[in-house]
């Protein structure tokens, strides 16, 4: 850090700029690059324990994540990405996780891959995030 010499007078707004800058560059840096890692495993795990059927072109090939949020706000925590399925599969995804109704009256059994996928990847995101923001990486 550089040498500053206040006025103590001046001594709250010198405060407040610089644990601006700390919260802009490395809680906004941690935040950036923990979300990426995570949504990176979340898609990892998902398309390991996605169901396949019979089908040539399984649903797993599908799930992807892409950026939708990457903005420079005033709290500097503008970011974030999104899980997703491509293609037609899309629509498979409730199907999948919540079970259907099939045409001879009987359901089909719920997977819950990607709810036990988030919560695990989840957990371990809460926890590096929490540790790259104190250790200030």
């Amino acid at each position: 850090m550089t040498n500053f010499i206040i006025n103590p007078s001046e001594l709250v707004d010198t405060m407040e700029k610089v644990l601006n800058d700390y919260n802009k560059k490395v809680v906004g840096n941690a935040v950036k690059k923990e979300t990426k890692k995570a949504m990176k495993e979340l898609v990892r795990v998902t398309k390991a324990t996605a169901p396949v059927g019979k089908r040539k072109k399984h649903y797993k090939d599908n799930i992807k994540s892409k950026k939708y949020l990457d903005k420079d706000s005033a709290v500097g925590l503008s970011y974030g990405e999104v899980w997703y399925v491509d293609g037609p599969d899309y629509r498979l995804t409730h199907l999948l996780e919540h079970g259907h109704q099939l045409r001879n009256g009987k359901r089909s059994r719920a997977f819950n891959f990607v709810k036990k996928a988030y919560t695990d990847v989840e957990n371990k995101y809460v926890k590096a995030l929490k540790e790259a923001i104190e250790h200030g990486r």
